[in-house]
């Protein structure tokens, strides 16, 4: 039962404790320059944050922060502060909210500046979680040397349905802060588990629960292609759960429960499997559940981590992730297939298994037999492709094969695309081109993503804007994409067109420059910075296998194509082969990266590669007139 009297007390005191050392007129006056900080927008030159846990498992969080605005970026990023929350769950309270103008005075927030919106896309979430932002508006912020300061407060309304509390905590920001104080406590008798990460420094620990006091910590510029920040950032992991038997164990029951079996279920299995083999049945009912509208925008536990019945869902015809996959569940059981309920992080972000947590999972899929897993709300994905799964921890709730399982990241070749050019030049050096692809995992996914679903006229103009890679005045003729609403059956990709000008003349010597990237195949990374601070994290292993077929007019003299090539380093390796046949140049190139996460120190290797790779001379072909 909840002691409100007596956590309330406890709060006020951690928080009277912090905000008694703060000496804000003095924070103030000996704030730092915009010259101090060139490259930053603002500087947080206070940020304190409580977390105060409830005996039943609930909280009550506090945030203080004071910011000094040093130019636009600044006042773009700070004047309106944006606070999410699940209003089922949770209430806000803005305690205060004001600036301090370059003239000295203050200026209070008024209460017209308050509100409280839906987040977009959140709209139709409605059915599963009351997902709100509060959003408030600072008075009087100006581009440079204005300061703001605000408090709020969020507290849970009722007991969290897991049975206990857990949050991260980052202690970096982009802009520099001067000062930070984190604090998590809970009350005497209960004990808090923290995992440090990435660099976070040791905490003080007072009572039950600790403070992390941190001066001057620069801020960060945001690199293209990093991991999620929990993987480099430093952060602590907190949670009051017991043991990751108990979580397993309650959300196993609560799966059991919501997947008890109906006659609309048992009928739609009959209907979806009959005269079908076992493979088949299980790709029918899957197919199924992954047709039914999904709600994406809410994570795993944004709205609850327990699901609703499978009968409902069935009925609903829609589902977030938990209820697509308990209907799944319960369709296969029906089917009489192995399954099981599997937790994972679609977005690879850090999961500590020493830190009992479900909030380090954001989906939750269906494993069957050993070694396969199905996730009904990935409906772009070639069966049984999942392309987060390489490299990936895994949560198996069970009663025999149960725990965590890792999985390895995927050879190269499962996210292969194989691409074939024929080119016929004329005389003028005009081209037809027909450019055939067969995209593999990850390639197949992407095209799936931008085609799926499309009108006829739309994927036509998403083709013919590919052909820019070509350079310009390309001509589309016709183009086939076959299998991209069959998730099963692997895409083919033909697109045939016509380039004017494709060989450059100088006098009579002809060139040739042959793309080396194409917009649906493109490699899915950003080299431009010439060193990175944080580590470079690809979508998985990649390898891209191109071959053009150039036929050329009996006039031209071929007079120069590439010789053959082969270069290798710790990340990935690339080859080039070149011949002559008759009045036609073959030219093959195979590029492969073989590692996924590339630390700041190996990155001078993929550029090394990348650049190789682009050399003129690698995708050069030089014709003379006769």
């Amino acid at each position: 039962m909840r002691k409100p009297f007596l956590s309330v007390i406890f709060i006020i005191i951690i928080v009277g404790i912090l905000r008694a050392e703060v000496d804000i007129d003095s924070l103030i006056q000996n704030s730092p320059a915009p010259s101090d900080y060139p490259e930053a927008g603002a500087c947080i030159l206070l940020s304190e944050e409580t977390d105060s846990v409830l005996e039943d498992g609930g909280f009550i969080k506090e945030i203080h922060r004071i910011i000094k605005i040093f130019d636009y970026r600044g006042k773009k990023e700070y004047s309106n502060v944006k606070v999410r929350y699940n209003r089922d769950k949770e209430k806000v309270d803005l305690l205060f909210a004001r600036t301090y103008r370059t003239d000295g005075t203050v200026a209070e927030i008024d209460s017209g500046a308050i509100n409280e919106i839906t987040p977009a896309g959140f709209g139709r979430a409605g059915i599963y979680a009351d997902i709100k932002t509060l959003v408030f508006s600072l008075p009087s912020v100006e581009d440079s040397n204005s300061i703001v300061e605000y408090s709020y407060r969020i507290s849970s309304l009722k007991p969290p349905e897991e049975g206990y509390f857990s949050t991260v905590f980052f202690f970096r920001s982009h802009d520099p802060i001067l000062h930070l104080r984190y604090r998590v406590s809970t009350l005497p008798d209960r004990a808090l588990l923290i995992s440090l990460h990435n660099g976070a420094k040791e905490p003080v620990k007072i009572g039950s629960g600790y403070l992390w006091e941190i001066d001057s910590i620069p801020g960060y510029i945001p690199e293209e292609n990093s991991p999620p920040k929990s993987c480099f950032l430093p952060n602590v992991y907190v949670t009051t759960a017991a043991d990751w038997g108990t979580l397993g164990k309650m959300l196993l029951e609560k799966f059991d429960e919501a997947s008890a079996g109906s006659p609309e279920i048992a009928s739609k299995v009959t209907e979806l499997s009959k005269g079908k083999s076992r493979e088949e049945a299980i790709k029918s009912i899957y197919f199924f559940v992954t047709s039914l509208r999904s709600v994406k925008v809410l994570d795993y536990g944004d709205g609850s981590y327990f699901p609703n019945p499978a009968a409902d869902v069935l009925k609903n015809g829609y589902g977030d992730t938990k209820d697509k996959s308990v209907l799944l569940y319960a369709m296969l059981k029906e089917l009489g297939v192995p399954v099981q309920i599997v937790l994972v992080n679609s977005r690879c972000e850090l999961v500590d298994t020493t830190i009992p947590s479900l909030k380090q999972f954001n989906r939750v899929i269906v494993g069957v037999d050993e070694n396969l897993f199905l996730d009904p709300l990935a409906e772009y994905s070639p069966y049984p492709y999942l392309g987060y799964l390489g490299g990936n921890k895994l949560f198996l709730l069970g009663r025999e094969k149960k725990g965590f399982l890792c999985i390895p990241e995927f050879a190269p070749d499962v996210n292969r695309v194989s691409v074939d050019i024929k080119v016929k030049l004329d005389t003028l050096g005009d081209a037809e081109v027909s450019f055939t692809a067969f995209p593999r995992g990850y390639f197949d996914s992407s095209v799936r993503e931008k085609l799926f679903g499309q009108k006829s006229r739309k994927k036509k103009m998403l083709v013919s804007k590919s052909l820019s890679s070509f350079g310009g005045g390309a001509k589309l003729v016709d183009y086939t994409v076959s299998a991209v609403e069959s998730l099963d059956i692997p895409i083919s990709f033909t697109v045939n067109f016509r380039k004017p000008d494709f060989v450059r003349w100088e006098k009579d010597i002809g060139i040739l420059t042959l793309p080396g990237e194409f917009p649906f195949f493109h490699r899915p990374w950003s080299l431009s910075l010439d060193t990175r601070e944080f580590p470079m994290m690809l979508p998985t292993n990649l390898s891209w296998n191109i071959r053009w077929e150039v036929e050329f007019p009996e006039r031209f003299s071929l007079e120069y194509f590439s010789d053959s090539s082969f270069v290798s380093n710790e990340l990935g390796s690339f080859t080039v082969s070149g011949k002559n046949v008759g009045n036609k140049v073959i030219l093959e190139y195979t590029f492969t990266v073989f590692k996924r996460y590339i630390k700041p120190e190996e990155y001078s290797s993929l550029r090394e590669l990348n650049s190789k790779f682009g050399l003129p001379k690698n995708n050069l072909i030089l014709f003379e007139k006769r």
